[in-house]
């Protein structure tokens, strides 16, 4: 019995993969903000294509996510961030995500776009938009 319980989980859990419930395009998208949010730029890091880090420069990246976390920072010192109305596309190996950042106030949102791709099988960030 136990062994069936497993292997339906299992089931379950390739079956929800798929539909992008787990590390699908919007649940990294996400996760970057949030990892900005934290401070944590190795992890927000790792969500980014190979493709864009080799054109932007990693220095530059990582300057770009500090100063994107002191903006979350004071956001969040205002009345904390929400990432309200995602809208996920997907064609083949491409993505796009889209929603709306509100932080600290009624006026104070921002709409933020990822281009995403399949990199070495995981959807990372490719481009902003």
């Amino acid at each position: 019995m136990k062994n069936g319980l497993k292997l339906c989980l299992l089931a379950a859990a390739v079956f929800l993969s798929g539909c992008g419930w787990f590390g699908g395009p919007t649940s990294v998208a996400k996760d970057y903000v949030y990892s900005l949010r934290d401070a944590k730029y190795d992890d927000a890091f790792k969500l980014l294509s190979d493709e864009y880090v080799k054109s932007q420069g990693e220095a530059t990246i990582r300057t770009n996510m500090k100063g994107f976390h002191e903006l979350l920072e004071a956001q969040k010192a205002r009345g904390g961030i929400s990432l309200e109305n995602p809208k996920e596309t997907i064609e083949g190996n491409n993505a796009k995500v889209y929603f709306r950042l509100k932080g600290g106030g009624e006026n104070n949102t921002v709409r933020m776009g990822f281009i995403m791709i399949k990199d070495h099988g995981n959807w990372k960030i490719n481009q902003f938009d």
